[in-house]
Protein backbone atom coordinates (compact mmCIF):
# COMPACT_ATOMS: atom_id res chain seq x y z
CA UNK A 1 0.00 0.00 0.00
CA UNK A 2 0.87 3.24 -0.75
CA UNK A 3 1.65 5.52 1.98
CA UNK A 4 0.09 9.38 2.05
CA UNK A 5 -0.77 12.33 3.40
CA UNK A 6 -3.56 11.95 5.76
CA UNK A 7 -5.76 14.87 6.07
CA UNK A 8 -9.46 16.15 6.91
CA UNK A 9 -10.84 16.07 3.83
CA UNK A 10 -13.02 13.25 2.95
CA UNK A 11 -15.18 11.24 0.27
CA UNK A 12 -18.09 13.42 1.35
CA UNK A 13 -17.26 16.78 -0.14
CA UNK A 14 -20.48 17.57 -0.52
CA UNK A 15 -21.77 16.64 2.92
CA UNK A 16 -21.13 17.55 6.70
CA UNK A 17 -21.32 15.28 9.74
CA UNK A 18 -24.65 16.27 10.89
CA UNK A 19 -26.28 16.70 6.98
CA UNK A 20 -25.17 12.62 6.63
CA UNK A 21 -26.32 11.82 9.96
CA UNK A 22 -29.67 13.13 9.61
CA UNK A 23 -30.30 11.61 6.84
CA UNK A 24 -29.29 8.45 7.14
CA UNK A 25 -29.21 7.56 10.67
CA UNK A 26 -32.71 5.86 10.77
CA UNK A 27 -31.59 3.81 7.53
CA UNK A 28 -29.04 2.23 9.77
CA UNK A 29 -31.36 1.39 12.52
CA UNK A 30 -33.40 -0.29 10.15
CA UNK A 31 -31.01 -2.31 8.75
CA UNK A 32 -29.90 -3.27 12.96
CA UNK A 33 -33.72 -3.76 13.42
CA UNK A 34 -33.13 -7.16 15.73
CA UNK A 35 -29.76 -6.46 17.46
CA UNK A 36 -29.24 -3.11 18.60
CA UNK A 37 -31.65 -1.00 20.56
CA UNK A 38 -31.85 2.27 17.77
CA UNK A 39 -30.11 5.05 20.20
CA UNK A 40 -26.90 2.44 20.42
CA UNK A 41 -27.04 2.28 16.25
CA UNK A 42 -26.97 6.19 16.72
CA UNK A 43 -24.09 6.61 19.14
CA UNK A 44 -22.19 4.40 17.37
CA UNK A 45 -22.73 5.81 13.34
CA UNK A 46 -22.22 9.37 15.08
CA UNK A 47 -19.22 8.04 16.54
CA UNK A 48 -17.61 6.66 13.26
CA UNK A 49 -18.51 10.02 11.29
CA UNK A 50 -16.63 12.27 14.00
CA UNK A 51 -13.82 9.96 13.11
CA UNK A 52 -14.42 10.48 9.28
CA UNK A 53 -14.98 13.36 9.23
CA UNK A 54 -11.71 14.26 11.42
CA UNK A 55 -9.51 12.40 9.01
CA UNK A 56 -9.74 9.56 11.27
CA UNK A 57 -11.11 7.44 9.09
CA UNK A 58 -9.35 3.70 10.14
CA UNK A 59 -10.78 4.41 13.59
CA UNK A 60 -14.08 5.15 11.96
CA UNK A 61 -14.20 2.14 10.26
CA UNK A 62 -13.10 -0.46 13.38
CA UNK A 63 -15.91 1.47 15.03
CA UNK A 64 -18.40 0.72 12.17
CA UNK A 65 -17.65 -2.65 10.98
CA UNK A 66 -18.86 -4.52 14.24
CA UNK A 67 -22.11 -3.01 13.44
CA UNK A 68 -22.26 -4.35 9.66
CA UNK A 69 -21.16 -7.84 10.79
CA UNK A 70 -24.06 -7.97 13.40
CA UNK A 71 -26.38 -6.41 11.29
CA UNK A 72 -25.33 -9.12 8.30
CA UNK A 73 -25.65 -11.53 10.66
CA UNK A 74 -29.83 -10.94 11.72
CA UNK A 75 -30.65 -10.13 8.74
CA UNK A 76 -29.61 -14.24 8.24
CA UNK A 77 -30.78 -15.06 11.38
CA UNK A 78 -34.52 -13.64 10.50
CA UNK A 79 -34.07 -15.57 7.28
CA UNK A 80 -33.37 -18.70 9.51
CA UNK A 81 -36.29 -18.39 11.46
CA UNK A 82 -38.51 -17.71 8.79
CA UNK A 83 -37.11 -21.38 6.97
CA UNK A 84 -37.17 -22.85 10.04
CA UNK A 85 -33.75 -24.23 9.71
CA UNK A 86 -33.39 -25.02 13.15
CA UNK A 87 -29.84 -26.15 13.14
CA UNK A 88 -28.47 -22.84 11.88
CA UNK A 89 -30.63 -20.54 14.07
CA UNK A 90 -28.68 -22.72 16.91
CA UNK A 91 -25.50 -21.78 15.32
CA UNK A 92 -26.14 -17.83 15.27
CA UNK A 93 -27.95 -18.04 19.03
CA UNK A 94 -24.35 -19.70 20.15
CA UNK A 95 -21.91 -17.17 19.88
CA UNK A 96 -19.52 -19.47 20.48
CA UNK A 97 -20.45 -20.90 16.81
CA UNK A 98 -21.19 -18.50 14.78
CA UNK A 99 -19.55 -17.77 11.04
CA UNK A 100 -16.58 -16.08 10.50
CA UNK A 101 -17.29 -13.04 8.51
CA UNK A 102 -15.89 -14.24 5.70
CA UNK A 103 -18.14 -17.77 6.24
CA UNK A 104 -21.11 -15.10 6.63
CA UNK A 105 -20.42 -13.94 3.06
CA UNK A 106 -20.79 -17.16 1.10
CA UNK A 107 -23.94 -18.35 2.66
CA UNK A 108 -27.11 -18.77 0.35
CA UNK A 109 -28.97 -17.13 2.71
CA UNK A 110 -27.37 -13.58 1.83
CA UNK A 111 -27.19 -13.34 -1.86
CA UNK A 112 -31.31 -14.17 -1.66
CA UNK A 113 -31.45 -11.22 0.65
CA UNK A 114 -29.28 -8.84 -1.09
CA UNK A 115 -28.73 -9.96 -5.02
CA UNK A 116 -25.90 -11.15 -6.56
CA UNK A 117 -24.02 -7.95 -7.18
CA UNK A 118 -24.50 -6.58 -3.81
CA UNK A 119 -22.97 -9.44 -1.89
CA UNK A 120 -20.10 -9.45 -4.20
CA UNK A 121 -19.62 -6.02 -3.72
CA UNK A 122 -19.47 -6.71 0.11
CA UNK A 123 -16.97 -9.99 -0.15
CA UNK A 124 -14.71 -7.30 -2.48
CA UNK A 125 -14.78 -4.93 0.16
CA UNK A 126 -14.90 -7.10 4.18
CA UNK A 127 -14.95 -10.36 2.61
CA UNK A 128 -12.28 -13.14 2.07
CA UNK A 129 -8.25 -13.29 2.38
CA UNK A 130 -8.73 -12.73 -1.61
CA UNK A 131 -10.69 -9.45 -1.33
CA UNK A 132 -9.66 -6.05 -0.08
CA UNK A 133 -10.49 -8.08 3.15
CA UNK A 134 -10.85 -4.41 5.23
CA UNK A 135 -12.56 -5.79 8.33
CA UNK A 136 -9.44 -8.18 9.28
CA UNK A 137 -6.76 -6.24 7.96
CA UNK A 138 -8.05 -3.12 9.95
CA UNK A 139 -9.31 -4.77 12.79
CA UNK A 140 -6.03 -7.41 13.40
CA UNK A 141 -3.94 -4.66 13.05
CA UNK A 142 -2.34 -5.11 9.80
CA UNK A 143 -2.26 -1.07 8.63
CA UNK A 144 -2.33 1.88 10.37
CA UNK A 145 -3.60 5.46 9.05
CA UNK A 146 -1.47 6.27 6.60
CA UNK A 147 -2.04 3.49 4.49
CA UNK A 148 -6.11 3.93 4.87
CA UNK A 149 -7.62 5.56 2.62
CA UNK A 150 -10.95 7.24 3.22
CA UNK A 151 -12.94 6.35 0.53
CA UNK A 152 -13.10 2.97 1.89
CA UNK A 153 -15.16 4.05 4.71
CA UNK A 154 -17.29 6.57 2.42
CA UNK A 155 -17.83 3.55 0.46
CA UNK A 156 -19.16 2.01 3.44
CA UNK A 157 -21.11 4.14 4.68
CA UNK A 158 -23.11 4.70 1.75
CA UNK A 159 -23.27 0.90 1.54
CA UNK A 160 -25.70 0.81 4.50
CA UNK A 161 -28.69 2.39 3.72
CA UNK A 162 -28.71 0.77 0.24
CA UNK A 163 -28.39 -2.43 2.37
CA UNK A 164 -30.97 -1.62 4.82
CA UNK A 165 -33.29 -0.95 1.87
CA UNK A 166 -33.28 -4.71 0.51
CA UNK A 167 -32.70 -6.30 3.62
CA UNK A 168 -36.08 -4.09 4.57
CA UNK A 169 -37.98 -5.11 1.06
CA UNK A 170 -36.85 -8.99 2.06
CA UNK A 171 -38.69 -8.83 5.60
CA UNK A 172 -41.64 -7.19 3.66
CA UNK A 173 -41.89 -9.72 1.19
CA UNK A 174 -41.33 -12.67 3.28
CA UNK A 175 -41.77 -12.53 7.21
CA UNK A 176 -43.21 -9.11 7.38
CA UNK A 177 -41.93 -6.16 10.02
CA UNK A 178 -44.25 -7.10 12.53
CA UNK A 179 -42.63 -10.39 12.90
CA UNK A 180 -39.26 -9.62 12.38
CA UNK A 181 -38.12 -8.26 15.74
CA UNK A 182 -36.96 -11.33 16.71
CA UNK A 183 -34.25 -10.57 19.71
CA UNK A 184 -30.60 -13.08 19.60
CA UNK A 185 -29.01 -12.38 22.64
CA UNK A 186 -26.95 -8.80 23.00
CA UNK A 187 -24.53 -9.47 25.99
CA UNK A 188 -24.63 -6.88 28.53
CA UNK A 189 -20.87 -7.16 29.51
CA UNK A 190 -21.46 -5.53 33.23
CA UNK A 191 -23.60 -8.43 34.24
CA UNK A 192 -21.46 -11.37 32.25
CA UNK A 193 -20.48 -13.92 34.40
CA UNK A 194 -16.38 -14.60 33.20
CA UNK A 195 -16.31 -10.45 33.73
CA UNK A 196 -17.38 -11.00 36.88
CA UNK A 197 -15.19 -13.64 38.05
CA UNK A 198 -11.83 -11.73 36.97
CA UNK A 199 -13.82 -9.04 39.09
CA UNK A 200 -14.51 -11.50 42.00
CA UNK A 201 -11.14 -13.30 41.87
CA UNK A 202 -9.03 -9.53 42.19
CA UNK A 203 -11.04 -7.52 44.20
CA UNK A 204 -11.45 -5.25 41.20
CA UNK A 205 -14.43 -3.87 42.14
CA UNK A 206 -12.88 -1.94 45.72
CA UNK A 207 -12.46 1.31 43.19
CA UNK A 208 -8.32 1.08 42.86
CA UNK A 209 -8.79 2.27 39.29
CA UNK A 210 -5.76 4.23 37.25
CA UNK A 211 -6.01 7.56 38.61
CA UNK A 212 -5.21 10.17 35.79
CA UNK A 213 -7.89 13.06 34.80
CA UNK A 214 -5.60 13.62 31.29
CA UNK A 215 -2.96 12.43 29.00
CA UNK A 216 0.30 14.59 29.51
CA UNK A 217 3.58 14.45 28.34
CA UNK A 218 4.43 11.74 30.68
CA UNK A 219 2.62 9.22 28.78
CA UNK A 220 3.92 10.55 25.46
CA UNK A 221 7.34 9.79 26.84
CA UNK A 222 6.87 6.17 27.72
CA UNK A 223 5.38 5.88 24.11
CA UNK A 224 8.46 7.32 22.88
CA UNK A 225 10.73 5.37 24.39
CA UNK A 226 9.37 1.76 24.49
CA UNK A 227 10.00 -0.61 22.17
CA UNK A 228 6.53 -1.86 22.14
CA UNK A 229 5.05 0.95 20.37
CA UNK A 230 5.93 1.85 16.79
CA UNK A 231 6.58 5.65 16.03
CA UNK A 232 3.79 5.94 13.85
CA UNK A 233 1.24 4.26 16.24
CA UNK A 234 1.97 6.17 19.01
CA UNK A 235 -0.65 9.33 17.88
CA UNK A 236 -2.84 6.34 18.45
CA UNK A 237 -2.08 5.00 21.70
CA UNK A 238 -2.23 8.13 22.87
CA UNK A 239 -5.52 8.75 21.80
CA UNK A 240 -7.05 5.41 22.86
CA UNK A 241 -5.52 6.70 26.60
CA UNK A 242 -7.49 10.09 25.95
CA UNK A 243 -10.67 8.66 25.06
CA UNK A 244 -10.48 6.49 28.81
CA UNK A 245 -9.12 9.08 30.71
CA UNK A 246 -10.57 12.19 29.59
CA UNK A 247 -13.90 10.90 27.71
CA UNK A 248 -14.81 8.29 29.80
CA UNK A 249 -15.48 6.63 25.83
CA UNK A 250 -14.93 2.98 26.85
CA UNK A 251 -16.39 1.59 23.32
CA UNK A 252 -14.05 3.80 21.50
CA UNK A 253 -10.82 3.17 24.07
CA UNK A 254 -11.10 -0.44 22.95
CA UNK A 255 -11.82 -0.30 19.09
CA UNK A 256 -8.22 1.34 19.32
CA UNK A 257 -6.53 -0.36 21.85
CA UNK A 258 -6.68 -3.95 20.26
CA UNK A 259 -5.41 -3.80 16.97
CA UNK A 260 -2.65 -1.95 18.08
CA UNK A 261 -2.00 -4.71 20.83
CA UNK A 262 -2.39 -7.22 18.43
CA UNK A 263 -0.17 -5.16 15.88
CA UNK A 264 2.95 -5.27 18.44
CA UNK A 265 2.61 -8.50 19.73
CA UNK A 266 3.19 -9.95 16.40
CA UNK A 267 6.23 -7.67 15.70
CA UNK A 268 7.38 -9.41 19.13
CA UNK A 269 6.14 -12.62 17.70
CA UNK A 270 8.66 -12.61 14.92
CA UNK A 271 11.56 -11.10 16.49
CA UNK A 272 11.85 -13.67 18.94
CA UNK A 273 10.89 -16.50 16.44
CA UNK A 274 13.33 -15.31 13.64
CA UNK A 275 10.06 -15.02 11.21
CA UNK A 276 10.45 -11.57 10.11
CA UNK A 277 8.81 -12.57 6.94
CA UNK A 278 5.18 -13.32 9.04
CA UNK A 279 5.24 -9.64 9.97
CA UNK A 280 3.19 -8.44 7.33
CA UNK A 281 1.53 -11.61 6.32
CA UNK A 282 -2.25 -10.58 4.76
CA UNK A 283 -1.86 -11.83 2.14
CA UNK A 284 -5.05 -13.67 -0.42
CA UNK A 285 -2.80 -17.10 -0.79
CA UNK A 286 -1.45 -17.25 3.08
CA UNK A 287 -3.66 -17.56 6.41
CA UNK A 288 -3.19 -14.13 8.57
CA UNK A 289 -1.16 -14.02 11.56
CA UNK A 290 -3.24 -13.76 13.83
CA UNK A 291 -3.37 -14.09 17.86
CA UNK A 292 -4.21 -17.80 17.71
CA UNK A 293 -0.68 -18.00 15.90
CA UNK A 294 0.96 -15.57 18.33
CA UNK A 295 -0.43 -17.44 21.70
CA UNK A 296 0.35 -20.82 20.54
CA UNK A 297 2.10 -23.23 22.80
CA UNK A 298 1.98 -25.68 19.71
CA UNK A 299 5.37 -26.08 17.02
CA UNK A 300 4.57 -24.62 13.82
CA UNK A 301 6.19 -26.60 11.27
CA UNK A 302 5.22 -23.35 8.55
CA UNK A 303 6.95 -21.30 10.45
CA UNK A 304 9.77 -23.05 11.30
CA UNK A 305 8.74 -22.93 15.03
CA UNK A 306 9.65 -25.50 17.69
CA UNK A 307 9.12 -23.59 20.67
CA UNK A 308 7.24 -20.10 20.35
CA UNK A 309 9.55 -17.14 22.37
CA UNK A 310 6.61 -14.92 23.17
CA UNK A 311 6.00 -17.00 26.42
CA UNK A 312 9.91 -15.99 27.43
CA UNK A 313 9.70 -12.47 26.17
CA UNK A 314 6.75 -11.33 28.02
CA UNK A 315 6.27 -13.09 30.65
CA UNK A 316 3.71 -15.48 32.47
CA UNK A 317 2.54 -12.36 35.02
CA UNK A 318 1.28 -10.18 32.06
CA UNK A 319 0.37 -13.37 29.88
CA UNK A 320 -2.03 -14.91 32.46
CA UNK A 321 -4.08 -11.76 32.39
CA UNK A 322 -3.69 -11.65 28.49
CA UNK A 323 -5.14 -15.07 28.16
CA UNK A 324 -8.07 -14.09 30.53
CA UNK A 325 -9.32 -11.05 28.67
CA UNK A 326 -8.97 -12.59 25.57
CA UNK A 327 -7.90 -16.49 25.39
CA UNK A 328 -9.36 -18.99 27.19
CA UNK A 329 -12.61 -20.96 26.58
CA UNK A 330 -14.09 -20.07 29.72
CA UNK A 331 -12.82 -16.44 29.35
CA UNK A 332 -15.03 -13.59 28.18
CA UNK A 333 -13.09 -13.23 25.22
CA UNK A 334 -13.95 -9.23 25.28
CA UNK A 335 -11.86 -8.43 22.07
CA UNK A 336 -14.03 -11.33 19.85
CA UNK A 337 -17.19 -10.06 21.14
CA UNK A 338 -16.77 -6.25 20.26
CA UNK A 339 -14.81 -7.13 16.80
CA UNK A 340 -18.33 -9.03 16.40
CA UNK A 341 -20.87 -6.58 17.04
CA UNK A 342 -22.39 -9.00 19.91
CA UNK A 343 -22.16 -6.78 22.82
CA UNK A 344 -24.20 -3.51 23.79
CA UNK A 345 -21.45 -0.60 23.91
CA UNK A 346 -23.43 1.11 26.80
CA UNK A 347 -22.79 -1.99 29.25
CA UNK A 348 -18.86 -2.38 28.72
CA UNK A 349 -17.67 -1.72 32.93
CA UNK A 350 -15.29 0.77 33.83
CA UNK A 351 -13.75 -1.66 35.70
CA UNK A 352 -13.06 -4.26 32.44
CA UNK A 353 -11.25 -1.00 30.50
CA UNK A 354 -9.49 -0.47 33.10
CA UNK A 355 -8.10 -4.24 33.51
CA UNK A 356 -7.03 -3.51 29.55
CA UNK A 357 -5.27 -0.49 30.19
CA UNK A 358 -3.65 -1.71 32.96
CA UNK A 359 -2.41 -4.33 30.85
CA UNK A 360 -1.55 -1.86 28.09
CA UNK A 361 0.59 0.11 29.93
CA UNK A 362 2.12 -3.17 31.98
CA UNK A 363 3.37 -4.40 28.64
CA UNK A 364 4.51 -1.13 27.59
CA UNK A 365 6.46 -0.06 30.66
CA UNK A 366 7.83 -3.55 30.65
CA UNK A 367 9.12 -2.76 27.16
CA UNK A 368 10.68 0.75 27.96
CA UNK A 369 14.44 0.67 26.64
CA UNK A 370 15.27 3.22 28.96
CA UNK A 371 15.24 0.27 32.13
CA UNK A 372 17.72 -1.73 29.95
CA UNK A 373 19.98 0.88 28.53
CA UNK A 374 20.77 2.74 32.32
CA UNK A 375 21.23 0.79 35.40
CA UNK A 376 20.64 4.02 36.84
CA UNK A 377 16.93 4.54 35.62
CA UNK A 378 14.15 5.29 37.84
CA UNK A 379 10.45 6.51 37.64
CA UNK A 380 10.51 9.91 39.34
CA UNK A 381 8.13 10.51 42.18
CA UNK A 382 5.07 11.36 40.01
CA UNK A 383 1.45 10.71 39.80
CA UNK A 384 2.09 8.76 36.11
CA UNK A 385 5.17 7.03 37.44
CA UNK A 386 3.24 5.94 40.32
CA UNK A 387 0.64 4.67 38.60
CA UNK A 388 2.57 2.79 36.10
CA UNK A 389 4.54 1.18 39.33
CA UNK A 390 0.95 0.52 40.26
CA UNK A 391 0.29 -1.54 37.24
CA UNK A 392 3.31 -3.07 37.18
CA UNK A 393 3.36 -4.44 40.86
CA UNK A 394 -0.44 -5.32 40.27
CA UNK A 395 0.53 -8.04 37.42
CA UNK A 396 3.79 -9.13 39.51
CA UNK A 397 2.51 -9.40 42.87
CA UNK A 398 -1.40 -9.34 43.43
CA UNK A 399 -3.10 -10.27 40.13
CA UNK A 400 -4.49 -13.94 40.29
CA UNK A 401 -6.11 -15.77 37.16
CA UNK A 402 -9.61 -16.94 37.22
CA UNK A 403 -9.22 -19.17 34.70
CA UNK A 404 -6.16 -21.32 34.52
CA UNK A 405 -6.45 -24.84 35.68
CA UNK A 406 -3.77 -24.08 38.08
CA UNK A 407 -5.60 -21.55 39.34
CA UNK A 408 -8.43 -23.16 39.23
CA UNK A 409 -7.26 -26.35 41.33
CA UNK A 410 -5.92 -23.53 43.96
CA UNK A 411 -9.23 -22.08 44.73
CA UNK A 412 -10.91 -25.64 45.10
CA UNK A 413 -7.84 -27.14 47.52
CA UNK A 414 -8.35 -23.91 49.88
CA UNK A 415 -12.16 -24.74 49.99
CA UNK A 416 -11.38 -28.62 50.39
CA UNK A 417 -8.69 -27.61 53.46
CA UNK A 418 -11.23 -25.10 54.68
CA UNK A 419 -13.96 -27.22 55.05
CA UNK A 420 -11.57 -29.87 56.68
CA UNK A 421 -11.00 -27.49 59.41
CA UNK A 422 -14.62 -27.00 59.44
CA UNK A 423 -15.15 -30.69 60.49
CA UNK A 424 -12.56 -30.60 62.64
CA UNK A 425 -13.44 -27.82 64.40
CA UNK A 426 -17.22 -28.91 64.91
CA UNK A 427 -15.24 -31.91 67.03
CA UNK A 428 -14.20 -29.75 69.22
CA UNK A 429 -16.91 -28.14 71.02
CA UNK A 430 -16.22 -25.61 73.66
CA UNK A 431 -16.79 -26.58 77.60
CA UNK A 432 -19.62 -23.86 77.95
CA UNK A 433 -21.48 -25.21 75.16
CA UNK A 434 -21.02 -28.75 76.28
CA UNK A 435 -21.99 -28.33 79.64
CA UNK A 436 -25.31 -26.21 78.52
CA UNK A 437 -29.19 -28.08 79.63
CA UNK A 438 -29.84 -30.79 77.05
CA UNK A 439 -26.97 -30.60 75.17
CA UNK A 440 -26.17 -33.90 74.86
CA UNK A 441 -29.65 -35.04 74.90
CA UNK A 442 -29.94 -32.82 71.07
CA UNK A 443 -26.59 -34.24 69.69
CA UNK A 444 -27.90 -38.03 70.22
CA UNK A 445 -31.01 -36.95 68.64
CA UNK A 446 -28.74 -35.03 65.53
CA UNK A 447 -26.90 -38.19 65.42
CA UNK A 448 -29.49 -40.68 64.79
CA UNK A 449 -31.14 -38.83 62.76
CA UNK A 450 -27.80 -38.77 60.56
CA UNK A 451 -26.41 -42.46 61.55
CA UNK A 452 -22.70 -41.31 59.29
CA UNK A 453 -22.27 -38.03 61.54
CA UNK A 454 -19.61 -39.86 63.60
CA UNK A 455 -18.41 -42.25 60.78
CA UNK A 456 -17.82 -38.95 58.94
CA UNK A 457 -15.48 -37.21 61.82
CA UNK A 458 -13.23 -40.31 62.01
CA UNK A 459 -12.53 -40.17 58.32
CA UNK A 460 -11.33 -36.60 58.73
CA UNK A 461 -7.65 -37.81 59.10
CA UNK A 462 -8.14 -40.40 56.02
CA UNK A 463 -9.08 -37.39 53.81
CA UNK A 464 -6.39 -35.65 55.06
CA UNK A 465 -4.02 -38.68 53.68
CA UNK A 466 -5.97 -38.96 50.44
CA UNK A 467 -5.77 -35.13 49.93
CA UNK A 468 -1.69 -35.50 50.51
CA UNK A 469 -1.46 -37.48 48.07
CA UNK A 470 -3.07 -35.59 45.57
CA UNK A 471 -0.93 -32.98 46.40
CA UNK A 472 1.94 -34.79 45.89
CA UNK A 473 0.73 -35.73 42.45
CA UNK A 474 0.24 -32.70 41.12
CA UNK A 475 3.64 -31.33 42.65
CA UNK A 476 4.91 -34.16 40.84
CA UNK A 477 3.41 -33.48 37.54
CA UNK A 478 3.52 -29.94 37.32
CA UNK A 479 6.86 -29.74 38.43
CA UNK A 480 6.19 -27.11 41.14
CA UNK A 481 6.85 -26.07 44.51
CA UNK A 482 5.41 -26.66 47.96
CA UNK A 483 4.54 -22.82 48.26
CA UNK A 484 2.81 -23.35 45.07
CA UNK A 485 0.14 -25.36 46.09
CA UNK A 486 -0.97 -23.35 48.84
CA UNK A 487 -2.15 -20.03 47.06
CA UNK A 488 -4.16 -19.25 50.31
CA UNK A 489 -1.16 -18.57 52.53
CA UNK A 490 0.72 -16.57 49.69
CA UNK A 491 0.21 -14.83 45.70
CA UNK A 492 2.26 -16.88 43.00
CA UNK A 493 2.18 -16.94 39.73
CA UNK A 494 1.30 -20.11 36.68
CA UNK A 495 3.24 -21.07 33.61
CA UNK A 496 0.58 -20.70 30.64
CA UNK A 497 0.39 -23.95 29.73
CA UNK A 498 -2.19 -24.04 26.61
CA UNK A 499 -3.98 -22.03 24.01
CA UNK A 500 -5.91 -24.89 22.29
CA UNK A 501 -9.11 -22.12 20.97
CA UNK A 502 -8.41 -20.05 17.65
CA UNK A 503 -9.16 -16.42 17.93
CA UNK A 504 -11.01 -15.10 15.11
Amino acid sequence: MQYRNQNSITAFLKWNKDTFFNNFKDSFADFMCVAYPREITYKILEMSLEEHFSGNSLVGLSLLVPLLERGLQDSIYIDLVHNNDKQKVQQFEDFSKLPKFSELLTMKELKDIYGEEVTLLLRCLVGPLNSINLRNVSLHGFINEREFQDCYLSLILLLVPSLSRLSTKHLNDTVGMNNALLKRPIIDLSNCKPVQDIFKVNNVDCGRFLKMTSVGKEIDELLEHSAFVLNDSIPLWRRAFIEYFEKANYYKTVSIIFPLFEHSIRRIFVCVNGCENRLLTAEKNSLYTTLDVLFTTKPIPSYNIDNNGVFDVIGNNLLNAIFDLLIWVESPRVRDLISHGNINIETIPQALVDEIVKLMFGLIYKFDVRRYLSENFNSNDSDFSSQLNFCEEYFNKEYSSPFHSMSILDRQLKLAFDSIALLENNKNIPDDIFNLPNFKEIRDEVIQQDPFHEKLLDLIPIINSKLSEHIEFVKSFYNIEENQMTKHLGNHLHQVTFSEKAVS
